[in-house]
């Protein structure tokens, strides 16, 4: 009886635990520009990020942000995410204001000029834009179409384009002074158990493998 409370104790240090919530903070935040002669070049914005396109002017700008999952164990603890930004746009054209379009990819944690043309995954669109430049913007994410497109990989990309063009979408990058707001990358996930209750219910196993039986008990004649 008591091998097997014992069991039954080790199986429910591997229990999962708790869901966790986390805000977590670009640790990549760039802005890609399209060159003259073909490519992009990438650069760090002080403020903020503007994703533009003009076809005429041959301008075409693109938002790059990361996020370290592994801050939270990685994608597979993932049970819910969200990004939020604060937005806001100009336009050329009067009233067409339009979409800002995020693009999903498995980044390396550093701003790459590839980055800027990782447009296989649209992963989530704004609605209208606040034009006054005070709107919180709120992406959901399908957690199943994050999880399979990172796998162990533990960098989440952004890319932001506007969908049309003529139009310029600003994501702002600092939290000061208030209300400004930083982007952010709001989950809930499963925390793994830890490496010590794992290799401790190791122990415990090995060891009730291992006991010898008492007063004969389970001997042969």
């Amino acid at each position: 009886m008591k091998a097997m409370a014992a069991m039954a104790a080790m199986t429910g240090a591997q229990q999962p635990l708790p869901a966790a919530s986390a805000a977590l903070h670009s640790v990549v935040a760039a802005q890609a520009n399209a060159m003259p002669g073909g490519g992009y070049s990438v650069a760090d914005p002080p403020v903020y990020i503007d994703a533009y396109h003009d076809p005429i002017k041959g301008a075409d700008t693109r938002g790059i942000l990361e996020f370290d999952l592994s801050l939270i164990g990685g994608a597979s603890t993932l049970t819910y995410i969200q990004f939020r930004a604060r937005t806001s746009t100009s336009s050329q054209s009067s009233g067409a204001y339009t979409l800002l379009n995020l693009y999903a990819y498995a980044g390396n944690g550093t701003a790459e000029a590839a980055d800027a043309i990782e447009t296989a995954l649209l992963i989530a669109t704004t609605g209208t834009y606040d034009t006054s430049g005070n709107g919180i913007s709120t992406f959901n994410f399908n957690v199943n179409t994050i999880k399979s497109l990172l796998g162990n990989v533990p960098y989440l990309g952004l890319l932001a384009l506007p969908s049309s063009d003529f139009t310029s979408g600003k994501i702002l990058l600092t939290a000061s002074p208030p209300p400004n707001f930083a982007p952010e990358l709001d989950v809930v996930y499963v925390p793994e158990p830890s490496g010590a209750c794992a290799a401790a219910a190791v122990v415990v196993a090995e060891a009730l493998l291992k006991r010898r039986p008492r007063s004969g008990v389970g001997k042969l004649p």
